[in-house]
């Protein structure tokens, strides 16, 4: 199902809309189409964040909120640690700390068992990007 377009530019609600369709798509086991909407959505954003003149950080904040759905996503299929990937980017790139940033990393830290890395290890990991986040400098750092 692709993203029907409610307006040229009404990038939010299209967002909104594949966001919806991605949940429903995950709860349904189509993994598949969870994947596409989520990314739609992402898509959507950026198309916003493009129109309304965002700044680096604001675009990866922006951007990186859909991680979370990936996420979960990525951990219904049992892929561990390419969920916690997607949550240490949702962290990393957030503009401001949450205690559910915290308790999911904590959470997809442990279902991803790691060998030879700490749940500090990866908060410290988290602190040194900065503003040089990139998502394959993430996969890295989880997967090797």
């Amino acid at each position: 199902m692709d993203i029907e377009l409610l307006g040229e530019d009404d990038y939010l609600s299209n967002a909104t809309d594949a966001k919806k369709r991605g949940i429903s798509a995950a709860k349904a086991v189509g993994f598949s189409e969870a994947w596409k909407q989520f990314n739609l959505q992402k898509q959507a954003y950026l198309q916003n964040a493009n129109k309304c003149g965002f700044t680096a950080s604001q675009v990866l904040a922006l951007g990186g909120t859909v991680h979370e759905q990936l996420a979960d996503v990525l951990r219904r299929e049992g892929k561990h640690k390419q969920a916690l990937i997607d949550i240490v980017y949702w962290v990393a790139t957030s503009s401001r700390v949450k205690k559910s940033h915290d308790k999911k990393l904590a959470v997809y830290f442990n279902r991803a068992k790691l060998s030879g890395k700490k749940l500090s290890d990866v908060i410290q990991f988290i602190s040194e990007l900065n503003n040089k986040i990139d998502y394959r400098r993430i996969q890295e750092y989880v997967l090797y």
